[in-house]
């Protein structure tokens, strides 16, 4: 008798945001998950701003998550990636400016920042 190995890929949802605009969800988004030595699972935002991914490993910590669009920066971070929300920023198209995107759980109340 034989041990069934068969790995079943499971429903990843992820969301993107817009970062500077509250709330606004981003339709078109090309979202891709990968880890090397794994077929890399790829799919597009929806008009809510949500994408379902079929993958085993978008809980490791070896694998990013990759986040692109026309117009946005690129976004690449390193998973646990399942049922998280993302927010990605306008490219900037000169370096006149800055742009510093702040995000912070209930806990602290308030967040203290300083610049040099």
């Amino acid at each position: 008798m034989g041990v069934n190995s068969d790995v079943y890929a499971a429903d990843v949802n992820i969301d993107i945001l817009s970062a500077t605009v509250k709330d606004k969800r981003i339709e078109g988004v090309s979202v891709t998950l990968q880890r090397n030595g794994a077929q890399s699972v790829s799919g597009t935002t929806n008009a809510s701003g949500s994408v379902n991914l079929g993958s085993t490993f978008a809980d490791d910590q070896d694998a990013l998550l990759i986040v692109k669009k026309e117009g946005y920066s690129n976004l690449v971070v390193k998973c646990s990636c399942a049922g998280m929300t993302y927010a990605i920023s306008p490219a900037m198209t000169s370096l006149d400016g800055m742009r510093v995107v702040l995000s912070w759980g209930e806990k602290p109340f308030d967040l203290d920042s300083h610049l040099i």
